[in-house]
């Protein structure tokens, strides 16, 4: 794999990706791609090709994401750099750290590490790849697109559960000394399957993308990635909300869901906003008081913990509706989870690449 002049990922066929997983997965199709690299819905031919001759239904589960890195440089660059293009170590040391240590509930907000090729193993023209369980569900970018298409705001159930969950993850790595770049709505799966929920009718959210992580995260760094997970969530909490401005235009979903907020909402969305402002300042000569409020067992944390496991009747129909319909009309279709036709076919061109 090679990116093109503007250094954007020229995705790999499939023939490709079979080279450059030495033919140890079976490419279905791309999952998405990254800054770092192309990620690829896949099984492990181990698994497809085992004396048990699992059926396309039961591979279903066995569905892997594999992340290829592209290499593509010259041997000049590799040889005085001394560095592999795309160097994977720490994101796979950073996923191998949180498979070994997550246990309980804590394994539903991280991706489940398998196996990987690090950078440090490969010639330049290899391509380094890692590879994880596939999250059966969508980006909660792709959610955002589709509640703009409704005009609707994410019921306020939804904004807390996603706020706790991630948070509490987020702590889990700062705990373990693990840093979280890149805190964004591409980065955060939504978990399709109900089997592994935690609250019934809420989707768990996943963080995904260890890309720059870093070992032995400090406080003052801790608390900075807080404060821009805090306004993380503040958008989500605004977006297409009406109660506090005027708009033409209203939707009758913004209006409704407007009509609902009690104090807690109001004051969960002021104290982000207010917390949010602290971003890009030095830690240690700002006052980080929100943060004791809104960190994990913080007061207004511990509020919205409750609040959340309480969903109201018109909550629940929204969020039904937003997760049904983004699972239908994932904006881009190649996205999409596959189903039992795609392992078929899958399985029928692997065959053939390595006849």
């Amino acid at each position: 794999m090679v990116r093109d002049s503007r250094g954007n990922v020229i995705p790999c066929t499939k023939s490709s990706f079979v080279a450059d997983t030495q033919g140890q997965y079976i490419p279905i199709h791309p999952a998405g791609t990254g800054k770092s690299g192309q990620v690829w819905y896949a099984l492990s031919a181990k698994e497809a090709f085992s004396s048990s001759k699992p059926s396309p239904c039961q591979l279903i589960a066995k569905i892997c994401a594999v992340k290829i890195f592209p290499a593509g440089v010259s041997l000049r660059t590799y040889e005085n750099s001394k560095r592999h293009p795309n160097d994977n170590v720490e994101e796979v040391k950073a996923m191998s750290k949180i498979s070994r240590i997550a246990k309980g509930d804590m394994m539903r907000h991280f991706p489940q590490f398998i196996e990987a090729l690090i950078s440090s193993d490969c010639h330049h023209e290899i391509s380094p790849w890692l590879s994880m369980r596939a999250v059966r569900g969508f980006e909660l970018q792709d959610m955002l697109l589709f509640a703009r298409q409704l005009k609707t705001p994410l019921p306020e159930t939804l904004v807390y559960h996603c706020y706790v969950q991630l948070l509490r993850g987020l702590e889990f790595l700062h705990n373990n000394g693990i840093s979280k770049m890149d805190i964004q709505p591409v980065n955060v799966m939504v978990d399709a399957d109900t089997t592994k929920a935690e609250i019934t009718g809420l989707p768990n959210f996943v963080w995904i993308d260890f890309g720059g992580c870093k070992d032995n995260i400090d406080a003052d760094n801790a608390k900075i990635q807080r404060g821009i997970f805090y306004d993380f969530i503040h958008r989500l909490a605004i977006q297409l909300h009406v109660c506090e401005c005027e708009i033409e235009d209203k939707g009758r979903l913004q209006v409704d869901l407007c009509k609902q907020h009690d104090r807690l909402w109001q004051g969960f969305v002021r104290i982000m906003q207010m917390s949010k402002s602290t971003i890009g300042h030095d830690p240690i000569s700002v006052l980080y008081k929100n943060d004791t409020e809104l960190k994990v067992g913080g007061r207004l944390f511990n509020m919205v913990e409750t609040k959340r496991r309480y969903i109201p009747q018109f909550d629940q129909a929204i969020i039904k509706a937003l997760m049904d319909h983004t699972i239908a009309y994932t904006p881009t279709m190649r996205n999409k989870f596959p189903v039992e036709k795609d392992v078929e076919q899958a399985i029928k061109e692997f065959s053939q690449f390595v006849s």
